[in-house]
């Protein structure tokens, strides 16, 4: 009964409450990352899938993925996805006890999917994601490992399937992301599972983690792919270290110097390398210091111009200080800034880049149109997807 309890709460988790999760992240909009243009990613998945079939009693099973993805822009890519699973059930009488020993009985599924990606906030720390995909899935039903034969013919093969999921990406430092999420795959045959009952045909849920890596080649402009551009990299054959000190000039630096805050405040600011134009752009550093500041700002201007506004960082959390910069001020032809803190005794002047080797950004055009068409991509194939696990078959 236990089991049973356990079983119907996963399913429930699955069905409703990380959709309902995911939906409602996609009204948010997190910190800005300092993400750069590394359109290729590579990473594998783990995590549990069951039968949505007609098998009474399906088991939660371990799956695992490889996957691969290509982004054409920002908001949207291609990519692929091999996932291996083995299917069970627990013992069912009625139906697979009948032929099968179910303790026995298990049914091997390998789905190789090509897969459409829509990413809502693709330069934030936390990315919403949908997916659509469609391929072909490879099974074998195995009895007490050995191949089914019914009237002769074994019992695998090759059949269509198509999948639908979404899931959030949190972005991490040189180029790592994590993520978690959930896919429905519909199949075209109602024989996975042994059975040919009813009017539907069978599918597979599925919810995972994952690790992946984002990378790309590296451009003449920033040839060691550290972000920063030839004329202000003072070591343009070596990438910088993000350890958020002194980022802002291209020399890996061996740790943090914490005695200099005998002198000047330290400033620990992981730079912002690329922005959407017309977002706000909150700017965030964790500035150390021995006596009270006296102020803490952040200074920017359109890449071009002269002149430099100013926008003071207020306390945010502990010695966390922030600053949000209005989108009005975030356009296509491309930022620069500088974060600024000084002390009351005035000895000196913290920062993390400088007016003149200032942190530049890359501001990509607003993707408006690309998240309304990506909500409505997920909306219809979560909507198909769920209407088709909801329904009960005739």
């Amino acid at each position: 009964m236990k089991v049973v309890l356990m079983m119907g709460r996963t399913s429930l988790f699955i069905r409703i409450y990380l959709p309902l999760f995911i939906f409602l992240s996609l009204f948010s909009l997190p910190d800005i990352a300092d993400a750069n243009e590394r359109p290729f990613n590579l990473g594998i998945k783990l995590g549990l899938n069951k039968l949505e079939g007609d098998w009474k009693e399906p088991k939660l099973n371990p799956q695992g993925s490889l996957y691969f993805s290509y982004d054409l822009v920002p908001y949207f890519g291609i990519g692929g996805e091999l996932n291996y699973s083995i299917l069970k059930t627990k013992s069912d009488m009625e139906r697979i006890g009948a032929l099968y020993d179910s303790e026995k009985f298990k049914v091997v599924s390998i789905p190789f999917e090509i897969k459409c990606r829509f990413n809502f906030f693709p330069f934030s720390r936390v990315n919403p994601f949908a997916t659509i995909g469609g391929g072909v899935i490879q099974t074998n039903a195995f009895h007490d490992n050995e191949t089914i034969a019914v009237d002769g013919q074994d019992q695998k093969g090759s059949e269509g399937v198509l999948s639908a999921g979404g899931g959030l990406e949190f972005r991490l430092p040189d180029g790592l992301a994590l993520s978690i999420g959930a896919d429905y795959r519909q199949l075209f045959t109602d024989k996975l599972d042994q059975l040919d009952y009813g009017d539907e045909s069978d599918g597979l849920i599925s919810v995972w983690g994952g690790l992946g890596y984002y990378f790309g080649p590296v451009t003449p402009d920033d040839a060691d792919g550290d972000c920063i551009p030839k004329e202000l990299d003072l070591d343009p054959a070596q990438a910088e270290d993000r350890n958020g000190y002194l980022d802002h000039d291209g020399v890996p630096e061996s740790g943090m110097a914490s005695n200099k805050t005998k002198n000047a405040p330290i400033v620990i600011h992981h730079p912002v390398f690329t922005a959407e134009a017309g977002q706000d752009l909150k700017i965030s550093a964790k500035i150390l210091t021995n006596s009270p500041l006296r102020t803490a700002a952040v200074l920017y201007r359109k890449v071009g111009k002269k002149n430099w506004n100013v926008q003071k960082l207020e306390p945010f959390e502990g010695a966390v200080f922030s600053a949000k910069i209005s989108g009005d001020n975030i356009t296509e032809e491309g930022m620069e800034y500088c974060v600024v803190a000084v002390d009351e005794r005035v000895k000196g002047i913290g920062y993390s880049g400088l007016p003149t080797r200032p942190i530049r950004i890359k501001v990509v055009k607003n993707g408006s149109g690309w998240r309304i068409a990506s909500g409505i991509a997920a909306v219809l194939s979560w909507g198909a997807a769920s209407y088709i696990v909801f329904r009960k078959q005739n």
